[in-house]
């Protein structure tokens, strides 16, 4: 946040200087929205929008602006209303940002931002300041109300922010304070200085909360207790020793240390944290924990670029779990040996900490990626006894196999992948399901990738008595093209993720574009229905028989759009032709029947009786 605000000062601060002579026959008007303008470009990304209104004193010292929204591509999540910034010109003729004050009267974070759509970069460097072209001096951050939304972590809140910077020749000098100004009240405090040069980090970083404080309820902590927490160190990145304490309504949670220690081939790391940290949990959870949680990992950031897992170990009551691994020097996994186990020392079921009621009797995970000779990796996850709030499984075994080829030379690297097996001794709760479902199930799943181009999937099918789902296509960007394919002889297993009781069976086909993180998806639907059945009188009487269902459907941030869509059956036929722009999220609409009153009316703009056979005659 700080450094968006950060970042328009000094855009507001220099383009001024750089344009002067560009604008000086325009009108003043004319000189504001070409400021704006190329700030928000300068700012936006295609996952992130700057808006900025009512800029006022662009070129004097002390400039204000009314209004900076932050939007993706569900809306607006940040709004900054009436920033200001107090600032000497004349010291960017000495290379020098000198802000004197940077201020706003409020800061509205509605809820978090929505992940970015673009792939991560690969590439790892070894930590440093940016050299900048200019030095940076903040003398006082002040924003007196910043309102955190309930959507944020699920707890309103509002805070009073202050603080000072300077970055100046690779070296950062900074504090911060936090206090909140609702509810019960609680504190963090940040002092931080690194110098390029001698690489010597200061850090101390305390926070202090009252029950039902803001990190309790950001990480979710039972109860909601007080909350303590403290990280400092101080020393050269060679030889840096790093303390964390949390403590949680007087007791001491967790303790940890990082050693940082320069090594001939780079710098390495040794991590050690412990602690109860079952009492932060939900108590139905706090066997799975046990009376101690202990994580120790240490490797190696090599100066050639890349990172060496020497060792991580992950202990509690019913977990076991140890790794090593290496990437290459541009970060890419170059090594992988997991180990991983979960089982109750007396034998009994384990709750596993995820929401609902799972329980395994014994569950391990194997991976091995070039750790032999040759180009082959395999991995395994088999569980034995799975319950879960819907069936239980009494075996569940995947089978991992493929081939990781000229791994270290980025331009070539080649991957296939395989996946085989499934879930058997398959019992369901309810009749219908497990008549639908069968006893097993099976999964076959297979593909490649190759350095710039997508990830193959060639075919990926899981397979039960009743029904069949099959995906086939390209996987690039986070979203999948190609081929859908559903077979069911019965639908009431799709109840539960439709929201609404289903019956019927379906055989259809879907073309086209799916994006899972956000939800959206644009198909070409072809296939038919039988007997269908949505858990709505009006709409079940529609649908018996045969009913085809052709044409295309996407969803995106308008809503749901159809094109050319066809449902036809003897009774009826439905064409709607608008956007349906009042669409639940996907998890409740899929088979879902619109019923306000703007989709019944799209939907009877479109929808007609079937016409009647003519009568004999004679």
């Amino acid at each position: 946040m700080t450094r968006i605000i950060l970042a328009i000062a000094l855009f507001v601060c220099t383009l001024p200087l750089l344009a002067v002579s560009a604008l000086a026959q325009e009108t003043a008007d004319e000189e504001r929205s070409y400021f704006v303008g190329f700030v928000e470009n300068q700012l936006s990304t295609p996952d992130r929008q700057i808006r900025i209104n009512n800029i006022q004193g662009v070129l004097s010292s002390n400039a204000t602006i009314g209004e900076i929204t932050i939007a993706d591509r569900q809306g607006v999540w940040l709004r900054i209303t009436n920033a200001r910034i107090v600032w000497t010109r004349s010291a960017l003729l000495l290379g020098r940002l000198s802000i004197d004050t940077l201020a706003a009267d409020r800061i509205d974070v509605m809820r978090r931002p929505l992940p970015s759509e673009a792939a991560p970069s690969p590439e790892s460097s070894s930590f440093q300041l940016p050299e900048l072209p200019l030095s940076i001096r903040l003398g006082a951050l002040e924003v007196p109300h910043v309102v955190l939304g309930e959507d944020l972590f699920g707890l309103a809140a509002e805070i009073g922010m202050t603080g000072n910077l300077q970055l100046a020749g690779g070296a950062l000098d900074t504090t911060l304070n936090i206090n909140r100004l609702d509810g019960p009240g609680g504190q963090l405090a940040l002092k931080a200085a690194y110098a390029n040069s001698t690489q010597v980090l200061d850090l101390d970083l305390k926070l202090d909360e009252p029950a039902d404080g803001i990190v309790a309820n950001l990480l979710n902590i039972e109860g909601r207790p007080p909350v303590a927490l403290a990280l400092q160190g101080k020393g050269p990145l060679s030889d840096l020793d790093l303390d964390l304490t949390l403590d949680a309504d007087g007791l001491r949670a967790l303790t940890g240390k990082l050693a940082l220690r320069r090594q001939d081939r780079g710098l390495g790391f040794n991590a050690d944290l412990h602690g109860p940290i079952a009492q932060l949990v939900s108590p139905r959870f706090r066997d799975f924990f046990g009376s101690e949680t202990t994580l120790q990992a240490s490797g190696l950031v090599r100066d050639g670029g890349g990172v060496t897992l020497d060792n991580l170990d992950l202990q509690s009551a019913a977990l076991q779990l140890k790794a090593q691994a290496g990437t290459t020097s541009d970060g890419f996994l170059e090594r992988l040996t997991l180990n991983a186990e979960i089982a109750d020392p007396a034998g009994k079921p384990v709750l596993l900490p995820a929401p609902g009621q799972n329980t395994v009797q014994h569950a391990s995970f194997t991976l091995n990626f070039g750790d032999k000779p040759g180009d082959e990796w395999s991995g395994a996850l088999k569980i034995d006894d799975l319950a879960t709030e819907t069936f239980s499984s009494k075996s569940v075994e995947v089978l991992l196999s493929g081939l990781a080829q000229n791994v270290s030379d980025s331009a070539r690297r080649h991957l296939t992948f395989k996946a085989t097996g499934g879930a058997s001794g398959i019992v369901a709760k309810r009749a219908d399901v497990g008549e639908a479902l069968g006893d097993r199930v099976t999964l076959d799943v297979g593909g490649e990738w190759t350095a710039g181009a997508p990830v193959k999937l060639a075919r990926a099918e899981l397979m039960a008595n009743g029904f069949s789902v099959s995906l086939a296509g390209d996987i690039a960007e986070f979203a999948f093209r190609g081929d859908v394919g559903l077979k069911a002889r019965s639908l009431v297993p799709f109840s539960s993720l439709a929201g609404r009781q289903l019956t019927g069976g379906a055989d259809l086909v879907a073309k086209g574009e799916i994006r899972p993180i956000t939800g959206a998806f644009d198909l070409t639907l072809d296939g038919t229905a039988g007997e269908l059945g949505i858990g709505s009188p009006a709409g079940d009487n529609l649908l018996k028989g045969t009913t085809r269902i052709t044409g295309g459907v996407a969803r995106g941030e308008n809503g749901l759009v159809a094109r050319q869509l066809r449902i036809v059956n003897d009774q009826v036929e439905a064409r709607p032709m608008a956007a349906l722009p009042q669409v639940p999220p996907i998890s409740a609409s899929i088979f879902r029947w619109p019923t306000s009153r703007c989709c019944r009316r799209r939907l009877r703009d479109g929808l007609r009786p079937r016409a009647a056979p003519p009568a004999p005659m004679g």
